[in-house]
């Protein structure tokens, strides 16, 4: 099981996507970066989603 990848959420994940930025301390350009969400942060604003996590497993 996969925990959300949201800043303080604790929830099981249910979605793996991507949302568009540039990681922490990284010279490179921003770019898709492959999270994991919840239920809740999968319906925000910039999260793509691929599949909920039930399929990809």
């Amino acid at each position: 099981m996969k925990n959300c990848d949201h800043i303080n959420c604790d929830l099981q994940a249910t979605y793996t996507g991507h949302i568009y930025g540039r990681v922490s301390g990284s010279d490179d350009k921003d770019s898709f970066i492959p999270v994991n969400a919840c239920d809740t942060h999968s319906e925000d604003d910039g999260f793509y989603p691929d599949k909920p996590l039930s399929e990809t497993e």
